[in-house]
Order: structure tokens, then C-alpha cells, then sequence
């Protein structure tokens, strides 16, 4: 993953599907400083989830989660 950019396209209900271009995690968060204790806190997690790697959620993948967590319909 090292300078590779990856595309997805971003859907709307409204508009048509556009491409976003995602840039890799170390290129987004290389020069990211936290301001608050818990940003800070939340980086460090990340960053070990990914060094574990374990795969992040999509935006999809959390709702989905969180449905499921209060025992709605996934």
C-alpha cells in the first residue's frame, strides 16, 4: 500500500455515483496531530488495529455493526 491510491465510487441518493480517490493510511494520517486527548487516543488505536491487521470498517461495515450491537435487523 505504500503510494498506491485507491478508488471507490461514492454513492448519493441524489446525485450520480462519483469517484472519490482514497489516499493510503500512512499518506493521510502522516502529518494528522491529534488536538485532544481522546483524538489522541483514538489514533493510537487505529494504528494498532492496523498493525495487527485486523481490517477497518467501512462506513457501511459500522452501521451494520451498530444495528447489530442494539439487536436491530442487520
Amino acid at each position: 500500500m505504500a503510494n498506491k491510491m485507491i478508488e471507490k465510487e461514492k454513492k448519493s441518493s441524489r446525485r450520480k455515483p462519483q469517484r472519490v480517490t482514497i489516499a493510503p493510511e500512512e499518506d493521510v494520517l502522516r502529518d494528522y496531530k491529534p488536538r485532544t486527548a481522546l483524538g489522541k487516543k483514538l489514533l493510537e488505536l487505529r494504528r494498532h488495529i492496523i498493525a495487527e491487521g485486523t481490517p477497518l470498517l467501512t462506513a457501511q461495515g459500522v452501521a451494520r455493526e451498530v444495528r447489530k450491537r442494539r439487536g436491530e435487523r442487520a
